[in-house]
């Protein structure tokens, strides 16, 4: 049996090359596609839709990167010590996207995609226009050059909108999941 120590690493590298390897990927291209089709001109920044652009991007990279994510998942779960819930023994990543194949089909290999798709969707609406947004604005008012220092203040910017933005839907489904399991707390 691969222990936890040893699968983790890897197959969250995967996981995050594909989720994010589409999100970025995705976005330029679908934004110049709907900025072309709408304003028939490339060029034009639209917040509609650069928030339009880096959802569909975050949903697609959720999408393909869902198998990997659910076997990383059921690996780091799984406790021959203290075992909770469905365990899986899968011997390594692969052994285990061939096992839910193989016992679950295609489906089984999305099992959770919906809620990844609707989080990485809500999640990159936000942080890829805020990107570009705070990149422009930095150039622009503040005259900085094309760099590091422009990249990590623009991803300082971002990452800060993030947060507020996702802080608020993530925290009610923590509340809401401790109110089912511990009765006398209450949701206001």
């Amino acid at each position: 049996m691969l222990s936890v120590a040893k699968a983790k690493p890897y197959l969250q590298y995967v996981y995050q090359m594909i989720l994010n390897g589409c999100r970025l990927g995705f976005y330029e291209p679908l934004r110049k596609g709907v900025t072309t089709a709408i304003f028939k001109d490339a060029n034009v920044q639209s917040l509609g839709v650069n928030i339009f652009s880096g959802a569909s991007s975050g949903i697609l990279g959720a999408a393909a990167g869902s198998p990997f994510f659910l076997v990383k998942t059921r690996l780091q779960s799984y406790s021959p010590f203290l075992p909770v819930g469905t365990q899986h023994g899968y011997k390594n990543a692969l052994d285990g996207l061939q096992q839910i194949g193989r016992n679950e089909g295609i489906k089984g290999l999305y099992r959770g995609v919906g809620a990844a798709m609707v989080r990485t969707g809500f999640g990159s609406s936000v942080q890829l226009p805020t990107y570009f947004f705070a990149k422009r604005r930095l150039v622009r008012h503040l005259n900085m050059k094309e760099g590091p220092a422009l990249h990590l203040t623009s991803s300082a910017c971002s990452g800060f909108v993030v947060c507020c933005v996702m802080h608020p839907p993530g925290m009610s489904v923590i509340w809401y999941a401790v109110s089912l399991l511990i009765p006398c707390v209450k949701i206001l």
